[in-house]
């Protein structure tokens, strides 16, 4: 009888037969899709069929072990067919599908095919395999109609696989609506196989191929004992091809034993006035290099005592002097470490201490990164050993020179093990390849060689070491140029450009037909793009397809473009000199043409292992199996085959590593530094290939949820660049309960991805508020590979690169919105965008903002900002000034400008993590947070440039049990202001430091360069950060992206209108009339000592004072500078004293004046006079003319109240009446407010303040004098003076006396 498909399922009779085919089931990987396991140039139409048999012999031997019975036969040759497939697929499991056999009863009917799982061991004997295929074979059909694919989907398994077998005579017909690609049909008897290739996938020689490798597999029947894993399915010609023909590539010229050193020394004698390095409008010459490069060989030697081989670490910067260090530490015999200036401070502490470098040599530029790295001796080059000297002849230095084995350059990369792999690289074997590309290339000294790679990148040594074995010249592009694709063709052109390596992703936005003088191009670093390079063949170009690993010492093999040929794939060629590739399997045998295996390198220039990691180079650095005289074989983990052609295509990864903008990446590394954070207890780091990007998840308290992606995504994020390069932070970081797993216990990466791309569906995302922001957005969401973009979704986070952000600059222009990729880098979002800069559709353009004409910068300027500049203007005239004054010495030593705040904040239950997100959140909404100075190149004026958020530290200090939460605290105050702000310096001007003081406070510490802020700035963080983390512990997400419009470079804008308005020039020329001439050239000063003097005027005074003022219609703050007039005229006796006033530019003529941060201010001469017996100004008087003064308050004037001599004294009134002090749980304990000293010796700062939360006011008055010029008695004294005259109920300024009570004569003059 037969059983139903339930009964079969559940019943008990059939329990075994169940539970026998769930532990049968294979995984979705197990799916043979064996395609994808050959390389081929054309594959077979649709339906096409071919046969093919195995010889006599072949057919004997199978006779003999099946005794003549067809099911034996056709076991037997199963058999063979299971070798083969495991060795050309790499699968463990060899999942097939036959019909039923015909004739053989079963109680069940539902399943008209019957699945063969095979599970051979590799390193068992043939002999096991035959028995193991018997025992399946019978086990299976068995149990032939068993509704297995029923049962496998309800267990959430797999149902179909790609290969179905199957024997004529012996099977039932193949099943119509069969999922198999490949249909093999066995003749038993005459050893006859046919294949049926259903959907055209696979090559025309494939049926006599794989029946190739059954008939060699065979052969081996005679020795059933030999294993699996060593059977040859090579014969001895198709092995003497592959071992010699293939790689023939012996060049003895290419191998002396000398140093790159020696041959750069005699380029530089053969020709001393050629050009080198053309960089940064500069032509340097080999002889100027070569000058510089030998001096700095000799302070490395001979200064700091470097022995050779000892290794300098190299911030490799895109300029002439990373060229001057590369040579100058081979020329000392030093292994050259080149760094990304970018890489974080904690991966540079692990390269130097792996590669045991003595020295770290920068530019000048990079100097602030100092502090931040180890101690070691450092070399600013372009300081030391500066362009434009003059060059003698070279010579060679005292010491030997470095011979071909010794190292030349230390490289890293990418790491599984959560630490970059280090490889040394020897002067062999960059000669060696140096040479064998200056030939093949036929570069010489009339070529102009583009330097594309970062010069930290291994591919930019090969660059560097044939251009200059060639004596060429090395055209070196800054980083804004390459951010530009048609700056790079203009740079080109007008160097002549004749050779370049560019990656594939960058080459696809060249116009082929604009480097008019190019004739060697090689694509390197990703997959090509085949329709790109042949564009460039077809002009005549010299087209190359390059591939090497870093450990292969870079290119090992080249493919040369045939433009007639129409690829599937480009080839990445055939190797180089000295140099042999062989194409394994996982057991290092060789493979036959166009079976896909790992490729493997030796020869001239491998590496023998990795630098401090024996486990991972036992791994990869392998006894050669075939030639054991040329060192060892590197196992690259790359997957490639030969093709008919006898050259190699690439074919991807064996393991997880990716290709992550150019760069090697490990998955696992990125998971590891993922693991070091305290919220997360696991994580697993998967590559969206189709994108480029990384996608993270982690497991951890709180972490679940879509929710709570947008906060891990930052917070992680920020951890990771603390400590990871920009291209190993992922895109995307998604928090889970647990990580899926296959049904062999793997973490599921498939599932992973489809969490992924729900989540990315299921966000909240802000719909487009007009036609411009809904074209921008699908433009994005094209580009960047995603469904949908919303409005407010930073372009960047969403993982977007420098290649993503050429590509949506032209897809957008092709839309019709004109765009530069400085736009996207200013505005991130897609309604910034939209708002921020100019659109052209239809050919009419709308006017760009109005602050942007008179802050915008120069073609040069622009040119040359830093990589990371989002955007750039110019300072304030306070801002120069204040960063001028706080570089002088005397200033420098008093923190002159250096601002610190501390708020401390208080929560029942205070989650620290949560505060130092809020406070990072703060940063990514105030562009002045993520601020610093730079000099501009060409005008060298000063520029305030906007960084990413990331840039600003936002720092946790944990204080442990026992320690003095105020002796930390204030170790960490000191330490701040012992790190002084740096001109044109990566780091922006203000950090911020969490500094923890039990499990309900902790103190938030804002430190700042005075340039970036003022007093309602310090009250608006704070209310958002007290709001900030209100939300956050609610679960809600606060908007933290950064206004559209940027108020800050308006007051910019505003303040240079002012300049030009001859209106406010004739309103401050007749009052600057008033002082005397030399104050439009403020001298120098010296201040040496300060001393701060305090006065607090109780509430039940100020409230009389605030009364009084509001019946006389005047606000405090002219009282209060009323009073400050009077008691300077007291004490000093001057019949008119000039204060400088500060006033607060936060106007209504500003898109977002209140809520903006940033330096709103301006220093106004204010003159009160007592002579002529005019009557004493009243602070009614006082009032009038802050009045008068306000609509031309804009205009700069910071430089003309400087000068001690003309101006008494500064005076600031500060009252922040918009402060909070909590917001639901945080609540502010205490603040402390301290503004780095101001440069003028006298500066008296009032603050109307509550002395409690909504309740009564006081005065503070500080006032800080450099007490050479005012002592502490005197200022004491001034001070009573100005509190007396602030509270005394007239209001009168009275003039021409002494203070009540003192003697004539007890005048205090603050003298100059």
């Amino acid at each position: 009888m037969t059983v139903s498909r339930a009964e079969a399922l559940r019943g008990p009779a059939h329990h075994r037969q169940r539970a026998d085919w769930l532990a049968a089931m294979p995984s979705a990987e197990d799916a043979l899709r064996w395609a994808e396991s050959f390389v081929t140039t054309a594959t077979a139409a649709p339906g096409t069929r071919r046969r093919a048999a195995i010889g006599p012999e072949a057919r004997r031997r199978v006779t003999a072990v099946s005794g003549g019975q067809a099911l034996g036969g056709f076991v037997v040759l199963l058999a063979a067919l299971v070798v083969v497939v495991q060795r050309t697929s790499a699968h463990d499991v060899v999942w097939l599908t036959t019909p039923r056999l015909r004739g053989v009863n079963s109680p069940y009917a539902h399943d008209d095919r019957v699945p063969l799982v095979f599970r051979p061991e590799r390193r068992g004997s043939l002999r096991s395999l035959l028995e193991h295929v018997r025992d399946r074979v019978a086990a299976s059909y068995a149990t032939q109609g068993f509704p297995v694919r029923d049962l496998w989907a309800r267990a959430g398994g797999p149902q179909d696989t790609g290969v179905l077998v199957t024997a004529a005579g012996l099977h039932l017909p193949v099943p119509a609506d069969d999922a198999a690609d490949l249909v093999i049909t066995i003749d038993p008897v005459e050893g006859g196989f046919e294949v049926e290739d259903r959907h055209g996938l696979y090559p025309v020689w494939f049926a006599d191929h794989v029946v190739g490798l059954v008939e060699r597999v065979l052969e081996h029947l005679a020795d059933t004992g030999t294993a699996v894993a060593r059977l040859d399915l090579l014969d001895d010609d198709e092995i003497r091809h592959q071992l010699d023909t293939l790689n023939a590539t012996d060049v003895p010229a290419h191998t002396p034993d000398d140093s790159l050193a020696a041959r750069f020394r005699a380029v530089a004698a053969a020709a001393p006035g050629a050009p080198a390095v053309l960089a940064g409008g500069r032509t340097v010459s080999y002889g100027e290099l070569h000058d510089r490069a030998a001096r700095f060989a000799h302070h490395l030697r001979d200064d700091l005592g470097l022995a050779a081989g000892e290794a300098v670490a190299v911030l490799a910067a895109r300029t002439a002097d990373t060229l001057v260090a590369l040579w100058g530490c081979l020329a000392a015999g030093a292994a050259y470490v080149p760094i990304d200036p970018r890489t974080p401070a904690d991966r540079v502490a692990r390269i130097v201490g792996t590669t045991k470098a003595k020295a770290l040599a920068l530019h000048s530029g990079l100097l602030d990164r100092v502090a931040e790295l180890p101690a070691l001796a450092v070399c600013c080059v372009d300081l030391q050993f500066p362009a434009g000297t003059a060059a003698g002849p070279p010579s060679a230095p005292a010491w030997p020179d470095s011979r071909g084995g010794d190292a030349a350059a230390v490289i890293t990369t990418s790491g599984s093990g959560g630490a970059p792999r280090t490889v040394v690289l020897d002067h062999a074997g960059l000669v060696n390849i140096g040479l064998d590309h200056v030939t093949e290339l036929g570069l010489g000294p009339g070529d102009r060689y583009l330097q594309f790679m970062a010069l930290s990148f291994d591919g930019a040594l090969l660059d560097v070491v044939m251009t200059h074995l060639a004596g060429a010249a090395l055209v070196l592009p800054d980083e804004r140029t390459l951010a530009d694709p048609r700056r790079l063709e203009d740079l080109m052109a007008e160097h002549a450009v004749t050779a370049t390596t560019i990656t594939p992703s960058y080459l696809t936005h060249l116009d082929p037909a604009r480097p008019a003088d190019l004739r060697v191009l090689i694509s390197a670093a990703e997959p090509a793009n085949a329709a790109d390079l042949t564009a460039y063949a077809a002009r005549g170009v010299a087209v190359y397809n390059g591939y090497g690993p870093t450990e292969a010492c870079v290119n090992t093999t080249l493919h040369r473009v045939d433009p007639r040929r129409a690829y599937r794939a480009v080839p990445i060629g055939r190797p180089r000199a000295n140099k042999q590739v062989y194409v394994l399997d996982r057991d290092r045998n060789l493979l036959p043409r166009h079976v896909i295996g790992e490729i493997a390198i030796s020869g001239r220039g491998v590496a023998s292992g990795y630098v401090g990691d024996r486990e991972e180079s036992a791994r990869r650095f392998v006894p050669h199996p075939f030639r054991p005289d040329q060192g060892p074989l590197h196992l690259t983990g790359d997957l490639g085959a030969w093709d008919e052609h006898g050259e190699l295509v690439f074919a991807g990864r064996r393991d997880e590593q990716v290709k992550i903008r150019g760069f090697r990446v490990e998955p696992a590394e990125v998971a590891n530094a993922l693991r070091a954070h305290e919220r997360v207890e696991d994580a697993v780091v998967v590559a969206d290939a189709a994108r480029g990007v990384l996608v993270a998840f982690v497991r951890g308290p709180g972490a679940h949820g879509p929710k709570n992606d947008e906060v891990l995504a930052r917070e992680l994020g920020d951890h990771l660049a603390r400590t990871l390069p920009p291209h190993l932070v992922p895109a995307a970081v998604h928090g889970v309960d647990a990580f899926p797993t296959t049904e062999h216990g793997k973490v599921d990466r498939r599932a992973l991805m489809e969490v992924h791309a729900r989540r990315m569906a299921e966000r909240s995302v802000g719909e487009p508020a007009n036609p411009l922001e809904s074209r921008l957005a699908e433009v994005w969401a094209e580009v960047l590979g995603l469904s949908v973009v919303g409005v407010e979704e930073d372009f960047f986070r969403l993982g977007g690169d420098s290649i993503r952000l050429i590509q949506a600059v032209h897809a957008a222009q092709r839309a019709g919105i004109g765009l530069r990729t400085s736009d996207v880098i200013r505005h991130r979002t897609v309604r910034a965008l939209a708002r921020g800069v100019a659109r052209y559709t239809d050919g009419a353009g709308s006017a760009a903002p109005a602050v942007e004409p008179v802050v915008a910068l120069t073609e040069e300027e622009a040119r040359h900002l830093p990589e990371r500049c989002e955007d750039a203007y110019p300072l304030t005239h306070l801002q120069e000034r204040m960063v001028a004054w706080s570089a002088e010495p005397a200033q420098r030593a008093l923190h002159a400008y250096h601002c610190v705040a501390g708020w401390r904040l208080r929560d029942d239950d205070l989650d620290v993590e949560v505060l130092r997100h809020a406070v990072r959140g703060l940063v990514e909404r105030h562009r002045s947070l993520r601020t610093t100075v730079i000099r501009a190149a060409g005008s060298g004026r000063l520029l305030q440039c906007v960084l990413p958020p990331e840039a600003t530290l936002v720092e946790t200090v944990r204080t442990r049990p026992g320690d003095d939460a105020d002796g930390v605290l204030n170790a960490v105050v000191e330490a701040d202001l012992a790190d002084p702000f740096v001109l044109d310096g990566p780091a922006p001007w203000t950090r911020f430091r969490v500094v923890t003081r039990s499990a309900t406070e902790a103190d938030v510490v804002m430190s700042a360069h005075h340039a970036m802020t003022d007093g309602w700035s310090g009250v608006q963080l704070r209310n958002e950060l007290l709001e900030d983390y209100e939300a956050l512990r609610a679960g809600r997400l606060p908007d933290t992206a950064a206004p559209p419009v940027d108020s800050y470079r308006e007051f910019v804008a505003l303040e240079r209108a002012f300049a030009g308005d001859p209106r406010a020039r004739g309103f401050w020329a007749e009052a600057l009339a008033a002082l005397p001439d030399d104050t439009s050239a403020p001298r120098h000063r010296e201040t040496r000592r300060v001393g701060d003097t305090e006065v607090v005027v109780p509430p039940e005074r100020v409230a009389a004072v605030l009364a009084s003022a509001r019946a006389e219609g005047v606000s405090p703050k002219a009282r209060c500078l009323a009073a400050f007039l009077d008691a300077l005229h007291r004490h000093g006796g001057a019949p008119s004293v000039t204060v400088g006033v500060v006033a607060n530019g936060r106007s209504e003529r500003l898109t977002d004046p209140l809520r903006t941060t940033g330096l709103f201010w301006n220093i106004l001469p204010f003159t009160a006079r007592w002579d002529g017996g005019a009557p004493p100004p009243t602070a009614a008087a006082v009032q009038a003319g802050l009045e008068a003064m306000e609509p031309w308050a804009g205009f700069p004037l910071a430089g003309r109240v400087a000068d001690d001599r003309a101006v008494a004294g500064w005076f600031n009134f500060v009252h922040s009446h918009h402060a909070r002090e909590g917001a639901g749980r945080l609540t502010v304990v205490e603040e402390c407010v301290a503004l780095g000293r101001l440069h003028h010796p006298l500066v008296l700062g009032v603050s109307l303040e509550p002395v409690a939360p909504g309740g009564a006011q006081r005065l503070v008055a500080t006032l800080e004098h450099d007490t050479d010029r005012l002592d502490a008695t005197a200022a004491a004294r001034l001070m009573a003076t100005w509190s007396e005259v602030l509270t005394r109920p007239t209001t009168d300024i009275r003039g021409g006396g002494a203070a009540p009570g003192d003697p004539e004569d007890s005048r205090d003059p603050v003298r100059s």
